[in-house]
C-alpha cells in the first residue's frame, strides 16, 4: 500500500509540473482553452486521489483543504439563488476555484511526504529563477515578445509569460521565500538557490512595479529577521554581506532606471484611490450576499465617480474585490487561509511567500484575471498544511532543520 502511494504521489508530481509548466507558459494567451486544459489535468488527479482516499483510510487529508471549496460553494448560491450581477461570469468563478481547490489537495498529497515536498520546492525554486533570467534578456532582447517566441500584442514590459509586470512581481514573492529557505537548508546547490532569489529580486526590479519593489524590500527584511533569529549557526556577517553585495549587482545588471523614474512620477496620478473608494461605496451595499464571484467589473460603473473613456476591469484591490463580489465571507476565508500560511511558517517558513502575495492584494490583483497563477498560489497554500501540527506527514522534517 505504500508502494502503491508513492507510485501515485510520483505521477501526481509530474502531473503537476506538466500542468503548471503549461498553465503558467500560456498567462499571455487572452483565451479560455489553455485554462480549460489545465483545470482538466488539476480536476482529474484530485478525483483519482478522492477515489483513492474513498477505499484507502491511510490516505489523510486536512479539514482546512475545503476553504476553496467553500468559495466555489459561496459563488454557486450565489448563482442558484440569482443573487449575481452576471451569471456566466460567477459560473466560470465557481469553476476556477473548485479547480484552485483542488490544486491545493494534489499538493497537500504530494508534499506530505518530505522528499516530495523537497524536491517541489527545488524544482520551483530553480525554474522561477531561470524563467526569471530568461524573461528580463528577453525583455530587452525582444520587447513585446513570449520568450523571443510569440507575439504578445504589447510592444514593452512583457517579462516572459508576464505581461502584467504586477504578475512577475507576484510570482517573484511567491519563489524567493522559497528560493531562500532552501539556500539555508540544502547541504548542496546552496548558491544555486540564492542566485535564483537575486535574479527573481532582479527581475521585479527591471520590470519597474512600485507595489512589487516595495514588497520586495519587506520580504528580504522579515525573511532576514527570520534566518538570521532561527539559524544563526548556518548564518555570518559575511554570508550576509556576500549576499548583499550579489542583490545590488544582480539588480544592477538587470537595470534599475526605469524603476526609479517611476517612483519620482506623481503618486496623486494613480488611480488606485478613487476606484478604491468607489468599492467601498459598492461595499455598502454588498457587503452581506456580494454581488457575485467576477462581477465587480459588472457593477462598478454604477458607483464610479470619474470616467477616463478606459475599462476599468479591477478593484486593483483584491480584498475589497472579494468583500463586493463575495459579501465578508470571503475576505474571511480568505483571511483564515492567510493565518493558517504564517501558522505553517513557524516550522518551515517558506510557506510565508503566498501570505506576501496577498498582502500585496491590498493595492494590487494578484488573484485576479491569471486563474492558473491564482491556482499555483492555492496550491503552495495547500503544501504548506502539511507542516500543520494536527495533519500527521508521512515523513516528518528533522529537527535540525527547523
Amino acid at each position: 500500500m505504500i508502494l502503491e502511494s508513492q507510485r501515485l504521489r510520483s505521477v501526481t508530481f509530474i502531473a503537476l509540473v506538466g500542468a503548471f509548466t503549461f498553465g503558467l507558459g500560456t498567462l499571455w494567451m487572452d483565451s479560455l482553452w489553455p485554462f480549460a486544459v489545465f483545470q482538466a489535468v488539476i480536476v482529474s488527479m484530485a478525483c483519482l486521489w478522492f477515489c483513492v482516499a474513498a477505499f484507502t483510510p491511510q490516505v489523510q487529508a486536512s479539514y482546512w483543504l475545503a476553504l476553496p471549496f467553500m468559495v466555489a460553494a459561496l459563488g454557486a448560491m450565489q448563482f442558484l439563488l440569482g443573487r449575481t450581477a452576471n451569471a456566466w461570469q460567477t459560473r466560470q468563478c465557481v469553476f476556477e476555484w473548485v479547480t484552485h481547490g483542488c490544486a491545493a489537495v494534489l499538493a497537500f498529497q504530494v508534499c506530505r511526504d518530505q522528499r516530495f515536498r523537497l524536491m517541489t520546492l527545488r524544482t520551483f525554486a530553480l525554474v522561477s529563477g531561470a524563467l526569471a533570467l530568461l524573461s528580463t534578456i528577453q525583455n530587452y532582447s525582444a520587447p513585446g515578445r513570449v520568450l523571443w517566441l510569440f507575439d504578445s500584442g504589447y510592444s514593452e514590459g512583457v517579462f516572459g509569460p508576464f505581461v502584467n509586470h504586477t504578475k512577475l512581481a507576484n510570482f517573484a514573492e511567491l519563489a524567493i521565500p522559497v528560493a531562500l529557505w532552501l539556500a539555508l537548508h540544502e547541504g548542496r546547490g546552496r548558491a544555486l538557490y540564492a542566485a535564483a532569489a537575486v535574479v527573481l529580486a532582479g527581475a521585479v526590479v527591471a520590470s519597474a512595479s512600485r507595489g512589487g519593489i516595495v514588497v520586495l524590500v519587506m520580504e528580504f527584511a522579515i525573511l532576514c529577521c527570520i534566518a538570521v533569529r532561527r539559524h544563526k549557526r548556518r548564518m555570518s556577517m559575511g554570508t550576509g554581506l556576500v549576499f548583499a553585495a550579489a542583490l545590488a549587482m544582480g539588480v544592477a545588471v538587470s537595470g534599475w532606471e526605469l524603476a526609479w523614474d517611476r517612483f519620482g512620477s506623481d503618486p496623486l496620478g494613480d488611480l488606485r484611490l478613487p476606484i478604491a473608494f468607489s468599492s467601498l461605496e459598492m461595499a455598502r451595499r454588498y457587503w452581506i450576499t456580494g454581488s457575485g464571484l467576477g462581477t465587480w467589473r459588472f457593477v462598478y460603473p454604477a458607483f464610479a465617480h470619474f470616467d477616463i473613456h478606459v475599462l476599468i476591469n479591477q478593484a486593483h484591490c483584491d480584498w475589497l474585490q472579494w468583500l463586493n463580489e463575495g459579501g465578508v465571507l470571503l475576505p474571511a476565508i480568505m483571511l483564515v487561509m492567510s493565518i493558517l500560511a504564517i501558522r505553517s511558517a513557524r516550522r518551515e517558513w517558506w510557506t510565508l511567500g503566498v501570505v506576501f502575495v496577498w498582502f500585496h492584494g491590498l493595492w494590487d490583483y494578484p488573484m485576479q484575471q491569471t486563474a492558473a497563477f491564482a491556482s499555483l498560489q492555492i496550491a503552495f497554500w495547500g503544501a504548506g498544511l502539511t507542516l500543520q501540527q494536527r495533519v500527521r506527514v508521512d515523513n516528518a522534517p528533522l529537527r535540525s532543520r527547523l
